[in-house]
């Protein structure tokens, strides 16, 4: 009983890699000009090659908050056109997103 069949020979190195996984990274980035200007870059990654899918700036005079769900909103549209997959979250950075907290205090 051989280890390798006929065709193959030993030492011989096949290339398992998938092509086209389709997963990619997204960033958001917030930029504050003023009080109320603000420009945001949005980013997305083909993590496959290291390629850039998409880039888009703009500036918007709307909070933090809103100005991050239109950019997310952006690259999800882009990702289900192209069938692409984020991999973990949409990162960011300069915005102040809200968050929520639990609070440890004890009750009787």
């Amino acid at each position: 009983m051989w280890p390798f069949s006929k065709e193959e020979k030993a030492g011989e190195v096949s290339d398992d890699t998938q092509a086209g996984d389709g997963k990619v990274i997204a960033h958001v980035e917030v930029k504050r000009h003023d009080r109320h200007n603000k420009s945001v870059k949005a980013v997305v990654v083909l993590c496959e090659t290291g390629d850039t899918a998409l880039k888009v700036e703009f500036e918007s005079n709307k909070s933090d908050f809103s100005v991050y769900n239109l950019a997310s909103d952006v690259i999800k549209q882009f990702n289900s056109v192209h069938n692409y997959v984020i991999q973990g979250n949409i990162t960011t950075s300069g915005a102040d997103l809200p968050t929520v907290q639990t609070v440890n205090k004890r009750t009787r």
